[in-house]
């Protein structure tokens, strides 16, 4: 099958077209053939070798945490799905192929009001968004959750998960994303690029979620009261200077 793939770190130049064989399935695995599949941040870090430390890779690596497409064979004890299901599945890896495997634990029906492209962006990103409002920040109804970076994949999460969930959402991000933001729930919004956001909601925030790719905002030691939560996707500051 086609896949595509690096066989060293670096930027994007060194993804290429690979040929490798259709991934076999253990049980309680399936093998899906792929519609879409997602790219996220972390693929992205993955390549770059920000993880060589900690994860050996072995090369070729086919990156792609998420991913859709139809079941073409069960793994032996697979009772849930079928052969031609279409799916939504989050293998951790390989959807940037073909087929991928994926265990059943990873796996669920593709919702019919997504379209495959917009289905494949959810599981990395909505698992993200819930698993930092829910188990880290421990929200609770009624706070106000400020959002940095409230328009990119997990921040679009952010916004629609706490809306949901009865929290007050003030999102920031770039002039451009009033409108999506604002679409998505959030109360209210602040651009950081035509004014100073940390004025506009000092000390507003119960929670603030830093969900940009670069993290350590003043702005965002700036809005959270003194007695809130601050969480970060990637880096927290360091002080109030």
């Amino acid at each position: 099958m086609k896949a595509f793939g690096f066989n060293q770190y670096g930027n994007s130049n060194v993804m290429e077209e690979l040929n490798i064989p259709i991934p076999k399935i253990k049980p309680g695995e399936v093998l899906v053939k792929t519609t879409a599949f997602a790219i996220n941040a972390f693929d992205i870090a993955v390549r770059n070798g920000q993880f060589r430390n900690n994860v050996t890779l072995l090369f070729p690596t086919i990156l792609g945490t998420d991913g859709v497409g139809r079941i073409v064979k069960l793994g032996a004890g697979v009772h849930d799905y079928s052969i031609g299901d279409d799916v939504l599945a989050r293998p951790g890896i390989g959807t940037y192929a073909e087929y991928f495997k994926v265990s059943v634990d990873h796996l669920g029906s593709r919702p019919s009001n997504y379209s495959p492209y917009e289905a494949a962006g959810l599981p990395l990103s909505g698992i993200t968004a819930y698993n930092t409002l829910v188990h880290i920040a421990h929200v609770k109804q009624g706070q106000t959750v400020v959002i940095l970076g409230s328009s990119g994949g997990v921040g679009s999460m952010l916004v629609q998960m706490a809306h949901a969930l009865g929290l007050y959402v003030i999102g920031t991000d770039a002039e451009s994303a009033r409108e999506t933001v604002l679409n998505l729930g959030a109360s209210e919004f602040g651009a950081y690029d035509t004014e100073r956001v940390s004025s506009k909601f000092k000390s507003m925030a119960d929670i603030l979620i830093d969900a940009t790719n670069l993290g350590a905002s003043i702005a965002g030691i700036q809005i959270i009261k003194p007695t809130g939560t601050y969480v970060s996707l990637t880096t927290l500051p360091k002080d109030r200077t």
